[in-house]
């Protein structure tokens, strides 16, 4: 089909490509599949809506949220959102909705909620077994999960939580593989993958159960009826091995799963979801794996008396492309409060502005409301480097202004 091109920042709208739009050929196919997706779920041109708006205080952001979410009609859920913090002067030009969707997906990723377990070797979450014991509502939180992931989509905003391919395969309605289980556990796929190429009759004793600790308490499930009676064999192995690894990616979080997609398709219908790959849906998200420094420059903007010449900007830019990339994420962290990088440009525009003060003393700061970054005008690139670092180095949180 033909694909519709929506301009963030002007609102304009158009078919034929933009002239600035320069991709490789599989981010274009991307891009093309991307904006007929969302031209889909929209329904008509994505301009000029009607604004919901949502009045909350910043200490109490997570279960305020809820609490709206909760009690969103349809029409009020594809209304634009515009954050408002009681308190806080400011109009919400896009800023404070990015801050938004980052801090309560961060929010609700904390271990106290007990919602959501993170896994190490793959740097991802996935949903924690035990909520239903440790969170009464976890349930209806599980929900609101599902309607933040639609809702960021839908307002190509990100969140701040890197899903399990496993948990992306559920949202795209795609059949689990067991690969997905590496991802959360490296060394139970290895064991796994080892017992389906080798001989283990009088080798391995398992059942077809597993034991989960519920806080102290060891609790056996049985992964397929009277599973703790049946040994696993080499006759059955394979058997086995497909039943545990679907009961450790869902079948053990059933009902969380159930309650993140009724949230999650609120907004997007399971047919449109599964138009999608689980890196597509993760890019959707989590933004772009690579940083585009060269399409980050050309769209950053320069206020308070910098400019694209300036020589403090031109040793920005000199440091930030001899970085490695998991600095130059420490960079975007500290000026945006995400180290993802967006599919479409920052918006705001990612900026740099002249600090005023004594350059030889003063740090750099961040507003990562607006994605700006106050650099003094440093006297050379080393300097701009260690003054940067340790800005980074050394603040907690960020300055939301």
């Amino acid at each position: 089909g033909d694909t519709y091109y929506d301009h963030a920042a002007s609102g304009a709208t158009q078919w034929d490509p933009p002239e600035t739009l320069t991709l490789p050929p599989l981010a274009m196919a991307f891009a093309k599949k991307r904006f007929a997706f969302l031209f889909y779920l929209w329904g008509a041109p994505h301009t000029n809506r009607v604004v919901q708006n949502l009045n909350i205080k910043r200490d109490r952001m997570l279960p305020e949220s809820f609490r709206a979410f909760s009690n969103f009609s349809m029409s009020e859920l594809r209304a634009k959102l515009r954050i408002e913090f009681q308190g806080e002067p400011g109009i919400d030009s896009g800023g404070l909705t990015k801050d938004w969707f980052l801090s309560v997906s961060k929010q609700l990723l904390q271990p106290g909620l007990c919602l959501f377990k993170h896994f190490k070797g793959g740097n991802c979450y996935h949903i924690d077994p035990r909520s239903g014991i440790a969170h009464e509502d976890h349930l209806k939180y599980f929900e609101f999960f599902g309607k933040l992931l639609a809702k960021a989509i839908f307002e190509r905003h990100m969140i701040d939580c890197r899903l399990s391919q496993g948990f992306l395969r559920v949202l795209c309605g795609k059949p689990l593989r067991l690969e997905d289980l590496g991802e959360l556990d490296p060394q139970y796929f290895i064991g796994l993958n080892w017992m389906l190429h080798n001989e283990i009759d009088g080798v391995i004793y398992e059942k077809f159960s597993v034991f989960l600790d519920n806080f102290g308490v060891m609790e056996e499930f049985e992964i397929v009826p009277k599973g703790k009676y049946i040994d696993v064999t080499d006759e059955n192995k394979a058997k086995y091995v497909q039943a545990i690894s679907k009961w450790k990616l869902r079948d053990s979080v059933s009902a969380q799963l159930a309650a993140v997609l009724r949230g999650f398709h609120t907004l997007i219908p399971p047919s449109a979801a599964a138009t999608l790959r689980p890196n597509e849906l993760g890019m959707l998200l989590n933004g772009r794996s690579d940083i585009d420094l060269d399409g980050l420059r050309a769209k950053s903007q320069y206020t308070g008396g910098y400019t694209s010449a300036s020589t403090t900007v031109h040793y920005f830019w000199q440091c930030f492309k001899k970085m490695s990339s998991d600095e130059q994420r420490l960079v975007l962290k500290f000026c945006t409060g995400t180290s993802q990088f967006p599919l479409d440009s920052y918006d705001p525009p990612f900026t740099l502005t002249l600090a005023e003060g004594d350059p030889l003393n003063a740090l750099p700061r961040a507003h990562t409301c607006f994605n700006q970054l106050v650099l003094p005008p440093y006297e050379s690139p080393k300097i701009l480097k260690s003054k940067l670092i340790y800005a980074m180095e050394n603040t907690e949180g960020f300055e939301l202004t």
